[in-house]
């Protein structure tokens, strides 16, 4: 995946660019961790070794996180659910209304995981007793990441 075609004048780009690159890395991390989790959870059954259940866990929680690091960074270059002509070869109507679905959204998912976090974001996970907002918190990081993408679409368009 390419980063983002943005002109490398602006200390905005530059920052741009370094989140872009952070969550590629995040995402390659969390899929690391999903493939040794995996290999380890199969090697437990298989072999039947006590102690490796919390693998599963693991392994949902990574998945989860790499399909939302994976969801913002497909919007951020335009490639989100294969949705053609979405971004320059629209007109300025267009794109304003995708951004403005993107931003309404977002806010339903930011507010969605804010509440969902409030009921249950302290409990623990079933196996490995980690709090639940370790997965809960996936939401709002979508969220919040579309968000600020719709916004600076908005920017860029009604610039």
């Amino acid at each position: 995946m390419s980063a983002p075609a943005v002109p490398a004048r602006t200390g905005l780009a530059r920052f741009g660019r370094a989140v872009h690159l952070g969550l590629s890395w995040a995402g390659m991390l969390a899929l690391l961790v999903l493939l040794v989790s995996t290999g380890l959870g199969v090697v437990g059954r298989y072999f039947h070794i006590q102690g490796v259940t919390w693998s599963f866990e693991m392994l949902s929680i990574m998945f989860l996180w790499i399909i939302a690091v994976g969801t913002v960074l497909a919007e951020v270059v335009g490639e989100n659910v294969s949705v053609d002509g979405t971004s320059s070869d629209r007109g300025p109507f267009f794109r304003t209304y995708h951004a403005l679905v993107l931003l309404l959204v977002s806010a339903a998912l930011i507010r969605s995981g804010y509440a969902m976090l409030g009921r249950t974001g302290y409990m623990p996970t079933p196996v490995m007793r980690i709090p639940s907002w370790t997965m809960q918190g996936i939401v709002i990081f979508m969220g919040v990441g579309l968000g600020a993408i719709a916004l600076l679409r908005l920017f860029r368009i009604l610039r």
